[in-house]
Parts: C-alpha cells; sequence; structure tokens
C-alpha cells in the first residue's frame, strides 16, 4: 500500500513603505556648535566642564518679582520650584531654545509625523498531507525591516536608515502529526492478537520554531580597534544553569574598548560607534515541543485517550542580550535570562474518556 500524498507549496513577496510615521524630536536640544565630534574618538574633559559648570541663574526668582504683583498664581508656583529658586544653572541649559523649560526629560515634540519605514518580506509555506495519516507543515520567513531615525538630539528630523527589532532577519516554524502506522486496520500488525493491540492508537506530534536573536544596540562609545573583529564566530553564554557567571565567556570580543569611566564619550559628544554591527545578534531561540497519544477503543462509541505532552522539549533556555555598557565588570557577557523566555521544560499528563 503506498503512501498517497497531497503537497503544497506558496510563497508570497511583500514589500511595505510608509511615511508620517510617530517620531519624537527634541525641542530644547543643544544646538550642534556647542557638541564635542565624536570622531576625535577620545574624551574633551575641558569641553564637557564648561557646558556643564554652573553660572547665575537669569530665571532666579529674585529676578522675577514682578509677577507676585501681576500673576501672583504663577509667583508662588515658581517660588517653589526648585529651578527657579537654585541660584545658579549649567551653562549648556542657557544655550539651548526654550532654556525656561525646567524639565530634565527635556521639552520634546511626540509623534511627529517625519518617520519612515520599509519592510520587505519573503514568505514559503510548506504543507503535506498524506492519506495514511501524516501530515505536516513548515513554514519560513525571511524579513528585512528598516526604519529612519534621528542620530543626535539637535537633528530636526530622522535621517538615518537603521535596521530595527520589530523582526528578524529569519524564521523557521513548523508541526507534524503521524498515526503510527500500526494496528486493526493499519498497514502493518493489522491481524488480532496481542502484538496488534498494543501496537495500535498511537499518535506522535511536534512543534518547533527557531530564529536569531536581536540585533544588539550600542550606547554611543569610544572603540580602538577592527570592528568587523568584535563579532564572534561561536559567542559563548556567561551565565549557567546554576545562576553563576563564567567571566571567561563572552558574547562577542571585548578588546579595543574604552572601558574607564573617566575616558568615555561625554554626554555633549556626537556618536563615535555605530548603532550596531551588522550580523550580531544576542541569543536566538530555537524551541521544540512533542505529544504522544495512544487510544483505547472500549467498544462501540467509547475510547480512552492517553497523552503525554513534553513542552520545550531540548530544555533550551532563553537568554537576554549581553551586556553593552563598557564600565560594567559583565560588559559583552550574556548574565540573563529573556524577560519573555519560555518555561524549561516540563511534562503533563493528560486522560480522556469519550462515549
Amino acid at each position: 500500500m503506498g503512501l498517497r500524498t497531497v503537497a503544497e507549496t506558496t510563497c508570497a513577496v511583500q514589500f511595505k513603505y510608509g511615511d508620517g510615521a510617530p517620531v519624537d524630536i527634541r525641542q530644547d536640544y543643544l544646538p550642534a556648535q556647542y557638541w564635542i565630534p565624536g570622531s576625535l574618538n577620545a574624551r574633551d574633559a575641558a569641553a564637557q566642564a564648561a557646558l556643564d559648570g554652573n553660572v547665575s541663574n537669569p530665571y532666579n526668582v529674585a529676578n522675577l518679582a514682578s509677577l507676585a504683583a501681576s500673576n501672583p498664581t504663577l509667583y508662588n508656583w515658581i517660588a517653589t520650584n526648585g529651578f527657579f529658586t537654585a541660584t545658579t544653572i549649567p551653562r549648556n541649559r542657557l544655550l539651548r531654545p526654550f532654556s525656561q523649560y525646567a524639565t530634565g526629560a527635556g521639552l520634546v515634540f511626540g509623534d511627529q509625523p517625519l518617520g519612515e519605514a520599509k519592510v520587505r518580506t519573503l514568505q514559503i509555506n510548506t504543507t503535506r498531507r498524506f492519506a495514511n495519516g501524516f501530515t505536516a507543515n513548515v513554514a519560513l520567513a525571511f524579513t528585512n525591516s528598516q526604519n529612519t531615525r534621528t542620530v543626535e538630539e539637535y537633528d530636526r528630523e530622522p535621517t538615518m536608515w537603521v535596521l530595527n527589532n520589530n523582526s528578524r532577519p529569519w524564521r523557521i516554524s513548523g508541526g507534524a502529526v503521524y498515526e503510527l502506522p500500526f494496528g486493526k486496520g493499519k498497514h502493518w500488525l493489522n491481524s488480532s492478537g496481542i502484538a496488534s493491540a498494543l501496537a495500535g492508537g498511537w499518535n506522535v506530534g511536534g512543534t518547533f520554531e527557531a530564529q536569531p536573536g536581536a540585533l544588539i544596540m550600542f550606547p554611543n562609545l569610544f572603540f580602538y580597534g577592527d570592528v568587523s573583529k568584535i563579532k564572534k564566530d561561536n559567542p559563548d553564554i556567561a551565565l549557567s544553569a546554576d545562576g553563576k557567571i563564567d567571566p571567561s565567556k563572552n558574547w562577542f570580543n571585548v578588546d579595543g574598548f574604552e572601558t574607564n569611566a573617566a575616558r568615555t564619550p561625554t554626554a555633549f559628544q556626537t556618536r563615535a560607534f555605530p548603532f550596531y554591527i551588522d550580523d550580531l545578534r544576542g541569543p536566538g531561540i530555537q524551541y521544540a515541543n512533542l505529544n504522544v497519544t495512544r487510544t483505547f477503543h472500549l467498544g462501540g462509541s467509547q475510547t480512552i485517550q492517553t497523552r503525554l505532552d513534553i513542552q520545550n522539549l531540548f530544555n533550551y533556555a532563553g537568554y537576554s542580550n549581553p551586556v553593552t555598557d563598557p564600565t560594567n565588570t559583565n560588559f559583552g557577557k550574556v548574565v540573563a535570562a529573556a524577560s519573555a523566555a519560555g518555561a524549561m521544560r516540563f511534562f503533563s499528563f493528560g486522560l480522556r474518556y469519550a462515549f
């Protein structure tokens, strides 16, 4: 008896582009002419000190005494606000437009329709159905997702196209169910007897999924080596199953990075390092699940089905991206589990009676 096969493969290609995406634009930015060039690849402590240095606060409440008569409600409010009661103010604050706005987060116009995004996808889906109780499905997707972004706080609109973590470059998933060909009415051991009774009624099924991890996004930092050597061919995970961290295991090469906090880029230094390294991604996912069922026929329409489910069959642990702060002792190491990681391997059993 041959297997009669029904197979279907579909392929879809999509290109999506959108503009007017919401972007937050800072309005009280420090103008570009006051920023320290990141191209120096060195910290300019004197320039930073000048920008951070304190000068007399022109917005001190003592200079606004006339408001007590003309707008007492406003005067009473500023008289209790630390920004207006301070006698000094950082010099960089006065170099900004809207310098009178006392907010640590800055004056930001949110959801400005200035962004652009584009997505390219290729999706392949194959389904195979067999007349003898076997069915399977595999889906493969390739995606390139990009958007524009600002680089420095003084940028008035996003200008740089970058990859984003809204998708992964590829993803594969699938599942299969197989009714084993043994027992009454099947291809093998189909005669009556103990062997037929023991071998019949079994079903095996499973699912799997795999994809690479998220891009590793770096802060502004100084690097003095070859960028192409940062990515390791065989990255290591420092976090072990017992929660201990192996200091010898790095996800990417950390040589050449400036790790001394006193020599890292200042707060007002233009970006000196790319946002990410091509193909340098964090740990991906690779999950598999398995289930096994056995159906017993009790006569008539009565059946009993037992079921074993094994989730995360290979006990794969999901991990977060490595630490990207060069001043952290765990720089370059994967030291935490992913917040959205699935549960570790566990078993569940079920019993179902139908009549």
